[in-house]
């Protein structure tokens, strides 16, 4: 025997799939493509950050508070990943080395 649970829902014109204004609203970094600092702000002032190659490697974890930056002049040029984890939250953002 199985009993299903059923659940009612509505689906409005206000509804979205889009997490960038998000983003934009918690962190901001710069410049992006980078050649060697990235300046990295942030809304909270607890984070955690990784970088993270295109083969899932963790490069480098550091904690910081709203503002840091970022050596990445011992870093190849390519596609890497930013994995901000806030207190609530955790987003992953590209960056692009030249």
């Amino acid at each position: 025997l199985s009993v299903t649970k059923y659940y009612s829902y509505v689906v409005g014109s206000n509804c979205s799939l889009s997490t960038i204004e998000a983003q934009s609203e918690r962190v901001k970094i710069y410049p992006n493509p980078v050649k060697n600092i990235l300046n990295i702000d942030l809304i909270e002032s607890s984070n955690t950050i990784s970088l993270i190659d295109e083969s899932g490697k963790v490069l480098l974890n550091k904690n910081c508070g709203k503002s840091t930056t970022l050596n990445l002049s011992k870093y190849v040029s390519g596609v890497y990943y930013l994995l901000i984890k806030h207190q609530n939250s955790i987003q992953t953002l590209k960056i692009l080395k030249n």
